[in-house]
């Protein structure tokens, strides 16, 4: 009798895992798909980043090699009324508290211990842990941690590119890294940019395997587009 029902129980919880499973896949292929302008991808980045005190005086102090990528699209023109603060938060809203990002962030939660630190940052800073916290009209504070993993470092508010700056890992480690939001304009339209660079901030030597590198090119594109999709809807 006790092995008919742990049987039944493994049924009902498999199906069960099934289900969400299936329903998280729907929900990502939902964020991710439909863009309406074309992305456009590099294995560079701009030296407005290069050159940035995130990347100079936190992140890669010692010049070591370091993996960039980047991609950006083009809003469609009603979005040129809408200020670069809604755009931002919009995008950080999508890109930390979307589905793509909800395993790592249900995992973050798990572990529940501070995973980011820079000498050159305050330690006492406020945390988001839910979702709920992240607004889609406001950027969080500077210094704000997020999922105890990253930490808002940079805020720029400017008539042609407005940016956040979000760095990872830590500058005594082997491993540390930015992401940085932008908002382009011009006087014909508004860019919205995913710019990316991860280094081992202490030895001077190339990040591996290639083929986790290969993973977070997937991986940042859906995130990219997921997040588009939330300043878009």
């Amino acid at each position: 009798m006790g092995s008919q029902l742990i049987g039944k129980f493994a049924k009902v919880a498999a199906a069960a895992s099934a289900t969400a499973a299936g329903y998280y896949a729907y929900r990502v292929y939902r964020n991710t798909t439909a863009i309406d302008t074309p992305i456009i991808a590099s294995r560079s980045i701009p030296d407005s980043l290069r050159q940035s005190w995130t990347v100079k005086e936190l992140i890669n102090r010692n010049n070591h090699p370091a993996v960039m990528d980047s991609q950006y699209t083009e809003l469609a023109a009603r979005f040129r009324e809408v200020p670069d603060t809604v755009l931002l938060a919009r995008f950080l809203r999508g890109f930390f508290g979307g589905y793509v990002f909800g395993p790592e962030r249900v995992a973050l939660k798990a572990v529940g211990i501070d995973l980011v630190h820079m000498s050159r940052i305050q330690d006492t800073a406020p945390a988001i842990w839910s979702t709920t916290e992240l607004s889609d009209t406001a950027l969080p504070a500077l210094h704000t941690k997020l999922f105890g993993a990253f930490q808002v470092v940079e805020i720029t508010l400017g008539e042609s590119e407005s940016h956040v700056d979000i760095v990872f890992g830590s500058d005594t480690s082997e491993f540390g890294g930015v992401h940085r939001f932008a908002i382009q304009r011009t006087e014909s339209s508004v860019q919205v940019h995913l710019q990316h660079l991860v280094c081992n901030p202490t030895k001077p030597k190339k990040l591996s395997p290639e083929i986790l590198l290969d993973f977070h090119l997937v991986y940042a594109n859906m995130l990219f587009r997921e997040s588009i999709k939330a300043i878009t809807r």
